[in-house]
C-alpha cells in the first residue's frame, strides 16, 4: 500500500460503485469439503503434521481422526455437543506438535484450521496456554467476537510477513482452507515460529523474514502488541463491498504514539507544494495555486491514473500537530463529492500524513506515516473513535 496507491484506489472504487447504483439503482480434498455433521481443515505447522486430529465436545467426550498426507483432515461430530476444542497431535520432520483450535456449532460444514496461528488465537481468547485450555474439565465457552479480535491481532504482529510474502493479509488464519505447498497461508506458516515460552502464559512469536522475536502474554485478553513505530493496521480490501476496512483500526491518538516512536521530522511539509509522487500509471500531484495551504484555505490536488484516464481532485493543507511536546506538522488530504462532483454524495475519504525521513542521495526518498479514515468506517471527527487505518509507505518525490 502506497500514498498514491491507497488514495487512489479507495476514490476510484467509491465511483465505480457510484456509477454502478446509477445503471442499477484453494485446493480441494477434504479441506474442501462440506458436510451437514463434519468438521474440516488443515493442520500444518509450516508442513503436514503426521498424526492425528481429535475433537472434545462440551461434554468432554473425544473424537479423532487420523491427518492426510497433505494436512487435510475431516471429523464427523454428530452426536457430540457444541463448542468444540481440537487439537492435531504428531510431527513435522523431527519436531512434535500439539497445536490447537476451536470451533462452534455454526463451524460445522466449514474449514476451521489447526496451526501454530490458531494455537495463540484460541490462548489469548482463553487467557491462558491453548493446551490447558483444550485439557480443562470446566472451560469457558469462548466469545467469537472476542476470537475475531484476538486474530485480527495477530495478523496485525504478522503484517510485516504478509507484506514481505505478497500474502493478501484479508485471509482468515482459522476459516480459510489452504493448501500447505508452500504459497499463501502455507508459506507465512514457513516464515514464523509461534510456542510457548518457558514464561507461563508467555507466547513467543519468531520472525524468521526480519530476524526479530516479540512475546505475546496471553493472560492479556486486549494485547494488540506495544505502539511502536514498526505498528500497522493492516488492510481488509474485501470489507464493505469492497470498500476496504483497517483489520485492526486506531484511535488519532494511537497514530500520534506511532509518529513519536518513529521521529517525525521537522521539515514543514508545504515545502512540497507543487510536487508530485508517482506510483507505477497513478501520480498524485499537490498544486501550488499561493494558497495559504491551512484548513481554511486549502490548497488542491489531484491523483491521475494513466493507465484508465481516471483523475479525482482534493484538498490538501498543512496543520501543526497537537500532541504534548510534538513540533512536527502533517499534511493532509481530504474529498468528498462537494470537492469532486463525480464521487458519490455520501463518500468522503481523509488522510493525514507525517513525514519520517527523507534518504537517497538527492534526497528523493519520503518515508511517510499516514492515518486514513473514510466514510464507510468512520466518523467524521478524527479525534474520536478508534476507526482509523495505521500505515507505512517511502514514496519518490518527483
Amino acid at each position: 500500500m502506497n500514498i498514491t496507491h491507497h488514495f487512489f484506489k479507495v476514490l476510484t472504487l467509491a465511483l465505480t460503485l457510484s456509477l454502478v447504483a446509477c445503471i442499477e439503482g484453494g485446493d480441494g480434498g477434504l479441506a474442501g469439503m462440506t458436510g451437514d455433521n463434519m468438521l474440516t481443515g488443515t493442520a500444518a505447522a509450516g508442513a503436514p503434521i503426521i498424526g492425528q486430529v481429535t475433537v472434545k465436545d462440551a461434554l468432554g467426550i473425544e473424537r479423532s481422526v487420523t491427518i492426510e498426507a497433505n494436512g487435510n483432515y475431516s471429523i464427523d461430530v454428530s452426536g457430540l455437543t457444541a463448542p468444540y476444542r481440537l487439537r492435531a497431535e504428531g510431527t513435522v520432520g523431527n519436531r512434535t506438535y500439539r497445536l490447537y483450535s476451536y470451533a462452534e456449532e455454526a463451524d460445522i460444514g466449514g474449514t476451521v484450521n489447526i496451526t501454530p496461528f490458531t494455537d495463540l488465537i484460541i490462548a489469548n481468547a482463553a487467557s491462558q496456554l491453548a493446551e490447558n485450555y483444550f485439557n480443562s474439565t470446566n472451560p469457558a465457552t469462548l466469545d467469537p467476537v472476542v476470537i475475531d479480535e484476538q486474530e485480527a491481532a495477530l495478523k496485525i504482529k504478522l503484517q510485516g510477513v504478509f507484506n514481505a510474502l505478497g500474502v493478501d493479509a484479508a485471509v482468515s488464519l482459522l476459516y480459510d482452507s489452504f493448501s500447505t505447498d508452500h504459497t499463501g497461508l502455507d508459506a507465512v506458516l514457513d516464515a514464523v515460529r509461534i510456542e510457548p515460552s518457558t514464561v507461563e502464559n508467555i507466547y513467543t512469536i519468531q520472525n524468521y523474514i526480519a530476524g526479530t522475536s516479540i512475546t505475546d502474554n496471553v493472560m492479556e485478553l486486549a494485547d494488540t502488541g506495544t505502539l511502536t513505530c514498526a505498528t500497522e493496521s493492516g488492510w481488509d480490501a474485501a470489507a464493505d463491498g469492497g470498500l476496504g476496512a483497517p483489520i485492526v483500526p486506531y484511535s488519532f491518538d494511537d497514530y500520534e504514539t506511532v509518529v513519536k516512536d518513529c521521529g517525525a521530522i521537522d521539515v514543514s511539509m508545504v515545502n512540497i507544494a507543487g510536487s508530485a509522487f508517482t506510483s507505477g500509471t497513478e501520480t498524485i500531484t499537490l498544486n501550488d495555486t499561493g494558497k495559504a495551504a491551512t484548513v481554511n484555505d486549502p490548497e488542491t490536488g489531484t491523483l491521475v491514473d494513466t493507465s484508465d484516464g481516471s483523475n479525482i481532485t482534493f484538498h490538501w493543507y498543512v496543520e501543526q500537530a497537537s500532541c504534548t511536546a510534538c513540533t512536527h506538522s502533517y499534511l493532509v488530504l481530504y474529498t468528498d463529492s462537494s470537492i469532486d462532483s463525480d464521487l458519490p454524495s455520501l463518500f468522503w475519504y481523509q488522510q493525514t500524513v507525517a513525514l519520517t525521513g527523507i534518504s537517497g542521495a538527492n534526497g528523493e526518498y519520503y518515508s511517510f506515516v499516514s492515518y486514513d479514515e473514510q466514510s464507510n468506517y468512520s466518523d467524521i471527527d478524527r479525534s474520536s473513535g478508534i476507526d482509523g487505518q495505521i500505515w507505512h509507505e517511502t514514496q519518490v518525490l518527483n
